[in-house]
């Protein structure tokens, strides 16, 4: 049998040694990225209760949220690690966070949501981490507050477009069944067109958000009333619903426990005719708040 050829053989030795001592060389090298433990801590203080928290930013029905929108809670670290916070699912939406406590101590985090809301009132969640679990609340906003400006109202009447801007509230003290009161004005005008009267009752807690202009003179003070501005040179306009109209068959209903109010029904004009009113929206904040007595 004849031998292989010396530089061949040398080649082949040469590869093997260069092999070997990379082969020994990545064996020896650190992995830069070891395993972390996982975290170990608390979402309760030692007096057992939960740390505080805060919401940031705003979160709507319908409308995915971004990265400024987030809530953010304490975590008391007793080992650093790993970890993970999660919370269950409401309303189509859930909150979680990971990443890497360096140390011990008290560590905030930031907790992102993901999926869509699916109404718009609030949300409770519980959190857990470790062997802990608290709750916080996430108020949902109306996402029909987007493309309506804020202290604007607006409807449709007898085919006709009306809007204008809301310039004040008026609360009636003491509480009980007394009256909250929107008054606008239409668009470039200043004197009063708009006005929507809300009975609020603190017994009243199942049509807490149903508040119709019907059922007699229990219910006196929901209404609408609206008059074009006595300034304009359209023909004038006068529509109402209140607890009168319901006999001719004029009632509107208000739902004023959103972002936006929403009514919509039949009022009755000037002329006693029953007029549908639709696409009714009001949305306030930050406007004058009068207190009567």
């Amino acid at each position: 049998m004849k031998s292989m050829p010396r530089r061949i053989h040398c080649a082949l030795s040469i590869s093997v040694l260069t092999f070997s001592i990379l082969f020994a060389f990545t064996a020896c090298k650190k992995d830069p990225h070891p395993t972390e433990p996982p975290a170990k801590g608390s979402l309760v203080t030692e007096s057992g209760n939960c740390y505080p928290y805060s919401i940031h930013g705003n979160f709507y029905n319908g409308v995915k949220a971004t990265d400024s929108d987030y809530v953010e809670i304490f975590v008391q670290v007793t080992s650093p690690g790993t970890y993970k916070v999660t919370t269950d699912q409401q309303k189509g939406v859930s909150f979680s966070a990971s990443g890497v406590f360096r140390d011990t101590g008290l560590a905030t985090v930031h907790l992102k949501a993901t999926g869509m809301f699916t109404e718009h009132t609030f949300a409770d969640f519980t959190t857990s981490f470790d062997s802990t679990s608290c709750m916080f609340r996430v108020p949902i906003h109306d996402s029909a507050a987007l493309s309506i400006a804020d202290n604007t109202w607006e409807f449709t009447a007898g085919g006709h477009f009306y809007h204008g801007t809301v310039f004040g509230v008026a609360l009636l003290l003491p509480g009980g069944d007394d009256p909250t009161a929107y008054y606008g004005s239409m668009q470039g005008y200043s004197d009063t067109s708009l006005t929507i009267n809300i009975g609020y009752s603190v017994y009243d807690t199942v049509n807490a958000c149903f508040r119709p202009t019907s059922g007699g003179v229990n219910i006196a003070h929901n209404s609408f009333d609206f008059t074009t501005s006595r300034f304009s040179t359209d023909p004038p306009v006068h529509f109402a619903a209140n607890y009168k109209t319901e006999a001719v068959g004029a009632v509107v209903n208000i739902m004023p426990c959103s972002d936006v109010m929403t009514f919509n029904g039949t009022v009755l004009d000037g002329n006693n005719n029953v007029i549908p009113i639709t696409n009714a929206r009001l949305r306030c904040s930050n406007v004058r708040q009068d207190y009567l007595h």
